[in-house]
């Protein structure tokens, strides 16, 4: 999946435009059409008064004005003078059409739903009898018998006879640039683009070989390493194939292209399956356990079963970030899906399907003798998005690896037992790898590939939990049961947990020079008990590192 954020917000501002644009036009409507229902039907008794007709019609100004200056804002003219005189003519045409809408109407739904005629104003001549004055207002005479002034019928006045006061259209004529001027800028919905945007280029994967100008050659690309004008490296793709004119500008940068002269070899590789079960039954198998005092024995490798797959190398200049190097890398899965070797494309097929785009991790070392670990270095690094590679990767001359991070996080457990045996107590320490989910279960297909590492505190004390004793539903694995590091109710706040004195608790420690004891070193925030959420520094630091459960003595 790639991202556009130009024709992404192409899209927004439509959307919210036409919303903009459409709710004043359809309220101007819709008060319209209200004031126009209530002025031109036919009334009993007495027409509106001069209050109603100034409440009625100053509503469809205000809202017709608003309208105007909406548009008007909305279309980039924010001049007042300009939108207090458009709004001035909009109101001037809407009230218009209602003083020439609303006699029609009474006329029409006098003669035609009424049966009735309309004819001059009448007078009361005696108790009952009426007479009609020439040239007076109008009025609609309903049932009456010809020629009888005795029995006129019903008389229906119109409740407006579409007349304006000075003072009504002085009082109009300033409700609708007021209006106008104090709503132009007054959004119906609050504006999403800037929060969307700032999440789309939090997550959002680079193109890889769709940014690169004539694509990916068999040669692979070529990077631009200008320093920008905004502060960064340029890192504009080209194929390596194509062929630069001497003094030919760059197309991002706008400056005279200068190729990067530092390539990266990275090999890619991934984990052979995505079964969390699975993998914590056969890291099980290799737990190592010796007595209290003892050397650490050296690692068993019993089966042999590898967990990191090669699944081909990626070359990149070194001024590209991370997520283009992992775009590029994604853009040949399906090529390695398609591999002979079945553990190849068997890989490849989970990592197209689950690894991230946006966050991955990079060893250095010759480690191709390893791979049957879960950790099988200590210097594993986790890289995201924006990271230029030049500042992850210095001069070392080691080999490359690039890990794709499908959602597990292998973590080095150390925990104590004390056993009672024929012999006397014994005291023993145990060492296993612990995989931890750090992906959201359940990502959108629109999503896929667009998270970063992170794991709840809960969770992981969940996963870290030492009574791992209930079967589980295949061989060799067992179900975590909850681990608690206090004592009170769940109710207490998370960021206040922290690890009572003589209880247990997990705490991550360094590993020594040798890799493999770990440092009597402590530091504040090192307790998990601590951590409501762990982020990527963190997340990184319990890899490089082990976590050891001790006594809490603080």
């Amino acid at each position: 999946m790639s991202a556009d954020p130009l024709k992404a917000m192409g899209r927004w501002r439509a959307g919210e435009g036409a919303v903009e644009i459409t709710v004043p036009v359809v309220a101007t409507g819709v008060a319209f059409m209200v004031a126009y229902t209530l002025l031109a039907r036919p009334s009993v008794g007495r027409g509106a008064t001069w209050a109603e007709l100034t409440v009625i019609l100053g509503v469809v100004a205000a809202v017709t004005g608003w309208m105007a200056g909406r548009q008007v804002f909305m279309a980039g003219r924010q001049r007042p003078w300009s939108i207090v005189m458009l709004s001035i003519i909009y109101v001037a045409v809407v009230i218009g059409l209602l003083v020439k809408m609303v006699p029609g109407s009474f006329k029409s739904q006098c003669t035609d739903r009424l049966s009735g005629e309309v004819v001059s104003s009448t007078v009361l001549v005696g108790r009952s009898a009426w007479d009609v004055v020439p040239d007076g207002p109008q009025v609609c005479k309903v049932g009456g018998v010809p020629d009888n002034p005795y029995l006129p019928g019903t008389l229906l006045r119109p409740t407006w006879d579409g007349s304006l006061n000075p003072l009504l259209v002085l009082f109009l004529a300033l409700v609708a640039p007021l209006s106008a001027l104090g709503m132009r800028d007054r959004r119906i919905l609050g504006s999403r683009i800037g929060d969307k945007l700032i999440e789309m280029l939090r997550y959002a994967p680079a193109k890889g070989g769709e940014s690169s100008v004539g694509g990916v050659s068999e040669a692979g690309v070529t990077a631009c390493a200008n320093a920008t004008l905004w502060g960064e490296l340029c890192g504009q793709l080209y194929s390596a194939d194509h062929a630069f004119q001497p003094g030919e500008w760059c197309g991002r940068c706008h400056q005279v292209f200068r190729p990067c002269r530092r390539e990266l070899r990275f090999k890619v590789v991934s984990l052979f399956g995505d079964e969390i079960d699975v993998l914590n039954g056969l890291e099980r198998v290799y737990t190592l356990a010796w007595s209290f005092g003892e050397p650490i024995p050296p690692d068993a490798r019993i089966s042999g079963e590898e967990r990191w797959v090669h699944l081909g190398d990626v070359v990149a200049p070194d001024v590209i970030t991370v997520a283009q190097l992992l775009s590029l890398t994604h853009e040949k899965l399906d090529e390695w899906a398609g591999s002979e070797n079945p553990r190849i494309a068997a890989a490849a097929k989970i990592a197209k399907r689950r690894a991230s785009r946006i966050a991955g991790w990079i060893w250095f070392g010759s480690l191709s003798h390893r791979l049957t670990y879960a950790r099988p270095n200590q210097t594993a690094h986790l890289v995201l998005a924006s990271t230029r590679l030049r500042d992850v990767v210095t001069e070392s001359g080691e080999e490359l690896w690039l890990q794709l991070d499908i959602g597990f996080l292998p973590l080095e457990v150390r925990v104590g037992y004390r056993k009672e045996t024929e012999r006397g107590v014994m005291l023993e320490n145990n060492k296993v790898d612990v995989w931890v989910p750090t992906a959201p279960p359940h990502v959108p297909k629109e999503a896929l590939g667009v998270w970063v590492p992170r794991i709840e505190g809960d969770a992981l004390r969940l996963w870290l939990s030492t009574e791992r004793l209930r079967e589980g539903h295949q061989e060799n694995v067992s179900e975590p049961a909850p681990y608690y590091t206090y004592e009170g109710s769940e109710a207490e706040v998370p960021g206040d947990r922290k690890a009572k004195p003589g209880s247990l608790d997990y705490v991550r420690y360094p590993l020594g020079s040798s890799g493999r004891e770990p440092t009597s070193e402590e530091w504040p925030g090192a307790s998990v008990s601590e951590w409501k959420w762990f982020e990527a520094p963190q997340i990184q630091l319990m890899r490089q590192q082990c976590v050891v459960l001790v006594e809490a003595d603080r």
